[in-house]
């Protein structure tokens, strides 16, 4: 009996905590973008992960509908096979037109992953992780004739 029991807590908290993976549709500007959504229902953790492809520009802007959350973590992931040009910049801003990432995005390396922690705060003091409640746009800039790469954005809701 002990055996059955231990199976279906076992079977119950596997479905809990298993990640769900959603796609979030995005209104491309310039160039082209794809979106993810991964969270674990029991988390208050969500993981937004923007795939984009620049133009001939070296450009990719696109508009992400409703998101609702903090921003606590951004990594810029530069492509394998057409990555981007050294110091690219990428900008994500909220309706108010303000970069979440507080201008940490620019000079991107083209081939390692890079991390930004955006905070605000009053002057020199870092108080809070920025809020994002409402539509928003991913821009990036600089990046070189059809290249590509990721940002993978962590939220707690």
């Amino acid at each position: 009996m002990s055996k059955i029991v231990l199976f279906l807590v076992l079977t119950i908290m596997t479905a809990i905590c298993a990640a769900q993976t959603v796609s979030l549709s995005v209104t491309d500007t310039t160039g082209t973008t794809t979106a993810e959504i991964r969270r674990v229902p029991s988390s208050l953790l969500m993981q937004l992960t923007l795939f984009w492809t620049s133009t001939a520009d070296g450009a990719a802007v696109a508009v992400l509908p409703l998101i609702v959350g903090e921003v606590l973590r951004v990594v810029t992931i530069p492509g394998t096979a057409s990555g981007p040009t050294d110091n690219y910049d990428v900008t994500w801003t909220d309706q108010d037109g303000i970069d979440l990432l507080a201008g940490l995005g620019a000079d991107r390396d083209e081939t390692n992953a890079e991390q930004i922690v955006p905070l605000i705060g009053a002057g020199s003091i870092t108080v809070v992780p920025p809020a994002l409640f409402g539509t928003s746009t991913l821009n990036v800039s600089a990046a070189g004739n059809a290249t590509t790469g990721t940002l993978r954005i962590y939220l707690r809701r």
